[in-house]
């Protein structure tokens, strides 16, 4: 009773106590809808619909939001995504009666750099408080200790860094702090909301600087409450060489480097993030790279419950969409690939 009587008089003072989401059933089954076609076209979002509920498990939908300067906001506006996220989510996967599962990412990597601290902010409380009821992970941090994240600082890789022509009130500078800074903000807001957490770090042992090597950056830029309120961590991998000079990890390495993350994040379920290729046309051992990433699978290393699965796939809508024919990419649809690597997958 007296459990009941403060329960009610928090939600006399604070309003109604926020919905904690149970986590995914594992293996996740990642697949990425990214941005470079638009969710929001009517056209494009009946092609990957069919997409996502033809597969033979549910999956787990990383939707990137894109970066526009849409009616003097800096970015896309929340609300324009509202109708096609709200058709994703209600939507059943035809062999398991489920709704697909949706992880968000309010902001990538390549375009962190554009929001100051403030206008990160109340982007990332637009989306949660605009979408949550319809997502189930928040992704906080994409390729979180990438060195393009920030354009300030002596490792700074502003090369390939862009904002919308017109962005409103110009490109700020940031620095390393700054990113982690946003991180922390996120990650408040999205378990303020009661919702489930994601952080994705990017692994490239050859081509990232000291102070960004993933656990460096950890131990340099994570606060504990981070360390120890995690849902998930990802690993985000591409393993062409144009891409990281490493090219593709050993087994070993996934071991070492999950073992790694698991001690100091240990209440963390672990699972890769992005996985693809970053060509502008696909390789001609497509199928291979994504057989590579699906069967990854440390778990054997990892004490029982901490392997999650992921490899959100960064291509899936490009070239898995439409399901059958020519995709996005102009290629043959991958989209059976896909399938039954996810159906494999452990």
């Amino acid at each position: 009773m007296k459990t009941l009587i403060r329960i009610l008089g928090f939600v006399l003072l604070f309003g109604p106590l926020p919905r904690v989401f149970a986590q995914i059933p594992t293996p996740i089954h990642g697949v990425t809808v990214a941005d470079d076609y638009d969710i929001r076209t009517t056209k494009y979002l009946n092609q990957v619909l069919p997409a996502l509920t033809g597969l033979s498990v549910t999956p787990s939908v990383r939707t990137v939001f894109t970066l526009e300067v849409d009616s003097g906001q800096q970015g896309a506006t929340a609300s324009t995504y509202a109708s096609a996220i709200q058709q994703i989510k209600s939507s059943v996967v035809t062999s398991t009666g489920q709704h697909p599962y949706i992880l968000g990412q309010p902001v990538d990597s390549s375009y962190m750099f554009c929001f100051t601290e403030a206008d990160h902010k109340a982007r990332w409380n637009d989306y949660v408080n605009t979408l949550g009821s319809n997502i189930d992970i928040w992704e906080i941090g994409n390729e979180i200790n990438g060195n393009w994240l920030y354009n300030t600082g002596p490792n700074a890789d502003t090369s390939g860094e862009k904002c919308p022509s017109g962005w409103p009130g110009g490109v700020p500078s940031t620095t390393i702090q700054d990113v982690a800074n946003k991180m922390v903000d996120a990650y408040n807001i999205a378990k303020g909301a009661g919702k489930l957490a994601a952080l994705t770090f990017t692994f490239c042992p050859t081509d990232l600087p000291a102070p960004n090597q993933p656990f460096t950056w950890i131990t340099n830029y994570v606060p504990s409450t981070l360390l120890n309120g995690m849902d998930y961590v990802l690993i985000s991998y591409y393993p062409n060489k144009s891409a990281c000079a490493y090219g593709l990890p050993t087994a070993s390495d996934w071991v070492s480097w999950f073992g790694q993350l698991h001690t100091l994040f240990p209440k963390a379920k672990l699972g890769m993030g992005e996985w693809g290729y970053t060509q502008n046309n696909p390789p001609s051992n497509l199928s291979t790279v994504l057989q590579e990433g699906y069967s990854i699978n440390p778990s054997a290393s990892l004490p029982a419950g901490t392997w999650a699965g992921g490899v959100f796939y960064w291509e899936f809508g490009l070239t898995a969409v439409p399901k059958t024919g020519t995709s996005k990419s102009g290629i043959k649809s991958d989209w059976s690939d896909v399938n039954t690597d996810l159906v494999n997958q452990h």
